[in-house]
C-alpha cells in the first residue's frame, strides 16, 4: 500500500493548515478505523 502519494496532497489541504498535522492524522486514523467496521454493525 502506497500512502506517500496521498499525504503530500493532504498537507496542502486547508484543514491541514487550520487544525494542524497531528489533529488531521488522528482524525484520518479514526476515520479509517471506523470505515473498517460494518456500516450496520453495533458494538456492545
Amino acid at each position: 500500500m502506497e500512502t506517500t502519494t496521498v499525504y503530500p496532497i493532504i498537507k496542502e489541504n486547508t484543514f491541514y493548515l487550520i487544525f494542524g498535522a497531528e489533529v488531521v492524522d488522528t482524525v484520518l486514523n479514526h476515520f479509517l478505523r471506523w470505515k473498517s467496521y460494518p456500516i450496520c454493525g453495533k458494538k456492545k
